[in-house]
């Protein structure tokens, strides 16, 4: 087995092991008030659906439908800091500072999936899909640790 595929391997073990923690983050979130806890939900959502899409596109080295993927996740607008002196009300202070730095961290790794898969470098394309599932288990701990 080469290294690509065994990385898209225990990736997509992580993945079906820690998928269920998004339930988790999502009862996390809904302490938060008003569009922001709904547009993390739909965007929790989201990540799940493309998640699954991706485990099975990368493991089937669909070299297209993975870099199809990839741009849909890049083009999606990040959760905004909160500024400095934003006032204390303000639900994205919620959040603690690590997802911001994580999720900087997630649109990298996307990237890097993208140009793998556009080069259709499997080897590439395996250890970028470890990356991403890896920073998502690390952002949904990182919240189970928050309650």
């Amino acid at each position: 087995m080469g290294v690509g595929v065994a990385a898209v391997v225990v990736a997509s073990a992580l993945l079906v092991l820690f998928v269920g923690r998004a339930l988790a983050v999502r009862k996390q979130v809904t302490r938060l008030d008003g569009a922001l806890a709904d547009a993390f939900a739909d965007r929790l959502r989201r990540h799940r659906e493309q998640m699954s899409q991706l485990q099975r596109t990368v493991a089937l080295l669909e070299y297209d439908a993975v870099a199809d993927a990839a741009h849909a996740i890049q083009d999606e607008p990040p959760i905004a800091r909160p500024e400095e002196d934003a006032p204390s009300e303000d639900p994205r202070a919620s959040f603690p500072p690590a997802f911001f730095e994580l999720q900087d961290v997630l649109h990298a790794h996307v990237r890097e999936l993208g140009l793998a898969a556009r080069a259709r470098d499997d080897r590439r394309l395996g250890q970028a899909y470890g990356r991403i599932a890896e920073t998502c288990v690390r952002c949904h701990a990182l919240f189970r640790q928050v309650r």
